[in-house]
């Protein structure tokens, strides 16, 4: 890709472009375009996974050698998605195998989906039927894999209530799974789906998988002083209430996701501050004679689990 450039002229993915729109007639031809693309994305082994900044947005990696082909790959999969009806169903059930077995390109087939999700809405919602596969097994991978899945199909949710419906069902039965990465990737998708919801018009044009970081650049646009609480909201609320007696990174995770969703939504800020001020209390001195107001002792224990002295409170999200 590098000397390719170097000879200056169009670029690697103008002349990708340009074949696949004169390939209408070359239906022989179309699968093996499909294989090239995999078999790209496939080429970048076991540095995969240290291309995970693709999924935050950070540029630091743009200029290897190895990334720029792996993308090329993904630039032939979207543009053949794009052109061809017959391919569709292989690159998505493509997609669907490496993220479910999280191996070691699912970030670049999660990277492939969310640029359809975005550019080609309408083609993927025609297969609904697979995300909601997706969904229903997507908790067995790992919390990180799973959370930038959700993301990534954000925008087919936002104009298909089903599906929405189907995805909220899934995380409420995670919410309240005994495995804690279950309920760990509820609250996390959770949260994305409620600022999505939150921000609605913003919504149909979320972003590329991007964690907290690609919401966050939303949510600064967005009218503070919506007394909008969903559903979804409310299911958060309910979570949050639960939440009080779960683990302390748990707890912390809830903590912070709200007060990213207080932001752009003061109804539901208003109604966690509510749910939490008595929990707070029990951290605060009443009596104002003694410095400093935080009762900091009981924010460490002795941790069942390890029989080791830990945090259990994280006072400083709360």
């Amino acid at each position: 890709v590098a000397a390719f450039d170097a000879r200056g002229g169009s670029s690697p993915e103008d002349l990708v472009e340009e074949l696949v729109s004169r390939s209408h007639h070359w239906d022989i031809t179309i699968q093996s375009f499909v294989q090239f693309g995999k078999a790209l994305i496939r080429s970048s082994g076991s540095f995969a996974k240290e291309f995970s900044a693709l999924l935050t947005g950070s540029p630091k990696e743009c200029e290897s050698p190895q990334l720029r082909r792996v993308l090329l790959g993904v630039h032939v999969l979207q543009q053949l998605f794009e052109s061809h009806d017959a391919v569709r169903n292989d690159i998505l059930r493509q997609c669907q195998q490496e993220i479910l077995n999280d191996s070691d390109c699912s970030t670049f087939y999660i990277h492939l989906l969310a640029r359809l999700c975005i550019e080609c809405k309408s083609a993927v919602a025609e297969y609904s039927a697979l995300v909601k596969e997706c969904l229903d097994c997507f908790l067995i991978i790992s919390p990180e894999v799973a959370v930038y899945y959700f993301i990534s199909i954000l925008p087919l949710m936002a104009g298909s209530s089903d599906l929405k419906n189907y995805a909220v069902i899934v995380l409420r039965k995670a919410m309240f799974s005994r495995d804690y990465n279950h309920r760990f990737t509820a609250i996390k998708c959770l949260m994305h789906l409620a600022l999505a919801e939150t921000l609605s018009s913003d919504f149909v044009g979320a972003p590329m998988p991007g964690s907290h970081a690609s919401f966050s650049q939303q949510s600064q646009g967005a009218n503070s002083s919506s007394s909008m609480v969903g559903e979804i909201c409310k299911d958060m609320l309910g979570f949050l209430r639960k939440g009080l007696k779960q683990q302390y990174s748990l707890r912390k995770t809830l903590y912070n996701g709200f007060t990213g969703l207080a932001r752009v939504n003061s109804e539901l800020g208003n109604r966690a501050l509510q749910m939490l001020l008595p929990h707070f209390q029990e951290f605060y001195e009443q009596d104002q004679t003694l410095q400093p107001p935080l009762r900091l002792e009981r924010c460490s224990a002795i941790l069942a689990s390890s029989k080791k002295f830990g945090a259990v409170e994280p006072l400083h999200s709360l």
